[in-house]
């Protein structure tokens, strides 16, 4: 076993007598990327363009090759990137280009693949990593024959973990297609594969039970907004509140307050505000979107515990005019086909809007009472067997990527021996 010593550097912690360390900014040039406009852009374009979130499309020309982008600002703050060929990176990213050979490119990527960049962004209305900050971030510094092996056994580790993650998310994948088939041929065809058909008239149904209607929403649900609210606003007592940031990545199918947690709005919004009330079988869509996949987001109260609910900002009250079963309703909207309608019409480019009046000119196809209890019912079973396998595989998937980082991070601090490569 290799004598360590304490390295004097918190996140390090102990490393091998030999080891030293230093700061980043003393083997690195480190530089903002630059802007480029969409003008730029060229699917045919030689050189990838890369943001925080990695490629994001193609130009003719480039502004540096062989370095790290690191994420700079927002949502993707703090993403790592090798680049090994030329390349274009925009403003929104940090570009770390090493300047001396004493420190090879791919051991810096997995040092800071190990350091929690966000540990040292910015906290304020979003996210930021400023150069100075990077360049600040002590270390560990060894030779280039130890820099390799550490390479050598990261590569093959990693690609292992890597091809057992990718293995699980295609199987989720697959069975979340399988999933949405099952929903899809259940709400638009029945249980019933013997029953008469008829024509819906509208291509994305197809053909529908003769005694099944098709009509507009705005003849199913009356509508309203929710409260103009910032989530900085909400309390920690008083009418619990969903904000649309939670209908986006949280509650995606129901919400049922004896499982579900809320903040909260003042209750002084009780006196004025009735119409953003929620109760059992109303739904919420958000009204944005920051992509075109979540244009139709919604979720449906299931169970409101005998408590009023405030719908949020940037939401739309979905009231059931009549004796409809909500839960039918929620499988409807969360297949593909019904969003379609959504996504169709939205409009925006950085932020899509999703406005009442394309809401009410949805289709919706509605069966006999009876027989969406039964289509519901059906689902609930069908879907909570596959939704078991789907959550199984997740918690797998975080388990390994947790796994993934500890290995680097073992690694790259000379706590893992690696016998026959590395040398105390």
């Amino acid at each position: 076993m290799r004598k360590m010593r304490g390295s004097g550097v918190e996140w390090i912690g102990e490393i091998p007598i030999s080891w030293d360390t230093t700061k980043l900014k003393y083997f690195c040039k480190i530089n903002s990327g630059s802007f480029i406009s969409n003008n730029d852009y060229d699917d045919e374009g030689e050189y990838p363009v890369i943001g925080g979130n990695g490629i994001n499309g193609y130009c003719n020309k480039a502004n540096i090759e062989n370095c790290i982008v690191i994420g700079r600002v927002g949502a993707l703050c703090g993403n790592i990137h090798l680049i090994d060929k030329e390349s274009w990176v925009t403003d929104n990213a940090l570009t770390v280009m090493v300047s001396e050979d004493s420190i090879n490119n791919k051991y810096l990527y997995y040092i800071l693949k190990a350091y929690d960049l966000n540990r040292v962004a910015n906290r304020s209305a979003q996210p930021l990593i400023t150069g100075t900050q990077v360049g600040n971030i002590e270390i560990p510094i060894i030779d280039q024959y130890t820099q390799q092996q550490i390479i050598n056994f990261l590569d093959k580790k990693c690609s292992e973990i890597d091809s057992v993650i990718k293995a699980k998310e295609t199987t989720n994948k697959k069975l979340k297609e399988y999933r949405q088939s099952i929903i899809f041929e259940a709400v638009t065809k029945g249980l019933d594969k013997n029953v008469p058909m008829k024509d819906s008239g509208i291509e994305w149904i197809g053909k529908i039970p003769n005694s099944w209607e098709v009509k507009k929403s705005r003849y199913i649900f009356e509508y309203n907004s929710g409260l103009t609210i910032t989530r900085g606003e909400l309390l920690d007592e008083g009418v619990p509140c969903i904000n649309y940031g939670e209908i986006h990545s949280k509650y995606g199918f129901d919400l049922d307050l004896t499982r579900d947690s809320l903040k909260y709005a003042d209750i002084k919004f009780l006196n004025y505000k009735q119409n953003s009330i929620v109760r059992n079988g109303d739904f919420i869509f958000c009204d944005t979107s920051e992509d075109i996949e979540g244009s139709g987001n919604c979720v449906y109260v299931s169970n409101s515990n005998n408590q009023d609910i405030f719908a949020g900002s940037h939401t739309i009250v979905a009231r059931p005019i009549g004796n409809i079963n909500s839960r039918y309703l929620a499988y409807l909207f969360s297949t593909n086909a019904w969003r379609a309608q959504i996504r169709n019409s939205v409009y925006g480019v950085k932020v899509f809007s999703i406005t009442q009046s394309i809401l009410k000119s949805t289709k919706i196809i509605i069966p006999p009472t009876t027989e969406q209890q039964m289509i519901s019912d059906y689902l609930d079973k069908r879907c909570s067997n596959i939704d078991s396998v789907i959550l199984a595989n997740e918690k797998t998937i975080v388990k390994l990527k947790e796994y993934r980082q500890s290995v680097i991070y073992e690694a790259v601090t000379g706590k893992t021996e690696i016998v026959n490569h590395i040398k105390s």
